[in-house]
């Protein structure tokens, strides 16, 4: 099976590229797609969701802005107080749009605070 991989990639004129590399390529991939870790686990044949973790995530930086991201989303922004009005009625998602308004200030706990890029 390898020798005759070898030569398709050769008759290709790709970059030399060894059987086994199509393997990482592929947990890569289906990584970066959004595949479930267990998934490529057992399609790797890997005994724990570790191995699969510590070989194939520490190369998609993407995974962890992606994550970060996701988890950033999630957390409920509070309304700013007006000083006459006293408790705010509710929880807004605020989002990443900015607060604008005569109420609107800069010294709130999400000061500084950027979304990731």
């Amino acid at each position: 099976m390898s020798r005759r991989f070898n030569r398709l990639v050769e008759l290709s004129g790709l970059p030399p590229i060894r059987l086994h590399d199509t393997r990482h390529l592929s947990a890569t991939l289906a990584l970066l797609g959004k595949a479930d870790i267990k998934v490529v686990q057992e399609r790797l044949g890997h005994s724990s969701r570790q191995i699969t973790s510590d070989t194939y995530t520490s190369v998609l930086p993407q995974l962890m802005t992606a994550e970060a991201e996701s988890t950033s989303a999630v957390v409920p922004r509070c309304r700013k107080r007006d000083p006459g009005q006293g408790e705010p009625s509710k929880l807004e998602d605020q989002g990443d749009a900015p607060e604008s308004g005569p109420d609107a200030d800069d010294d709130g706990p999400d000061e500084g605070i950027r979304a990731a890029a």
